[in-house]
């Protein structure tokens, strides 16, 4: 597993990188290659991994534009670039990242956008293949912990002929707003919540706004649960209904795949795995 230097460098790195000027000074180009180095040292055989320590980059659409901006100002090292960002996009989180910026989808290079096609197709594989394993044996107890860090199948893409990439819809300021309310109304239900209250209305409550909100964009989806407090009382409560009833266990894991795509929850999540065994 990479420590938590490799996890601590990276994030740090990639804050420095988009806070860069836009004219691809010498700065520019050490910030890269530091980059490029603290990706090396996660291997790619480890998938679970690299989606944990590339999930909490934020400003993860900045340094996609930076690896743009790069690409088209150092011809030298386009095949760096490309490598790169092969490896961030083997992450669900900076996939889901790409695809929801437009402009950015627009304007990539023939080169990168291949490369980010290819990434699309070989994760639409992988979870296609995991989709059939789970069909073909028979079903087994499945921690809360792990679900959170399992692919989606039910979100992979088709077969030939699907979109290359799939762009996630906005959402208008006052429907952005709207989630927050219901979510944070949801929240307040489960922290005030009894022994004997309806611990499935409940989370309805919280699944519903929060089904809707998943379908946004990675950087609209972070505002909106980012300051959704109490975390802890959240994941407390996920883990016992996931624990206590079978009939909501797939959606909690939903639930809690949905949550593990904002590196505040996911962060959360790891400080709490206890509480999801």
């Amino acid at each position: 597993m990479a420590g938590r230097a490799v996890a601590l460098d990276l994030a740090e790195t990639a804050s420095r990188m988009v806070r860069l000027p836009d004219d691809m000074c010498d700065e520019s180009t050490a910030a890269f290659k530091s980059l490029r180095a603290a990706l090396l040292k996660v291997s790619a055989s480890h998938k679970e991994e690299l989606d944990v320590v590339l999930c909490d980059i934020e400003e993860k659409e900045r340094v996609l534009g930076f690896l743009l901006r790069f690409y088209e100002a150092r011809r030298l090292y386009r095949s760096q670039v490309i490598a790169v960002l092969r490896r961030l996009l083997q992450a669900a989180s900076w996939r889901r990242a790409l695809e929801g910026d437009a402009a950015l989808l627009a304007s990539l290079p023939d080169d990168l956008r291949s490369a980010a096609r290819e990434e699309r197709r070989k994760a639409g594989d992988a979870e296609t293949a995991v989709g059939r394993r789970d069909v073909d044996r028979q079903a087994a107890p499945v921690s809360a912990s792990r679900a959170a860090y399992a692919p989606q199948a039910g979100h992979r893409q088709g077969a030939a002929g699907a979109a290359d990439v799939l762009q996630a819809r906005a959402l208008t300021d006052s429907a952005a707003q709207s989630l927050r309310q219901e979510l944070a109304d949801a929240v307040g239900s489960i922290a005030r919540s009894q022994p004997h209250h309806d611990k499935g209305g409940e989370f309805r409550m919280l699944r519903q706004p929060l089904q809707r909100a998943s379908q946004a964009p990675e950087k609209q989806l972070r505002d909106i649960l980012e300051n959704l407090e109490p975390k802890v009382v959240v994941l407390r409560f996920l883990a016992e209904l996931h624990a206590a009833s079978k009939v909501h266990q797939q959606q909690v894991e939903a639930t809690l795949r949905t949550l593990a795509r904002v590196g505040c929850w996911r962060r959360e999540l790891c400080r709490h795995a206890s509480l999801l065994e």
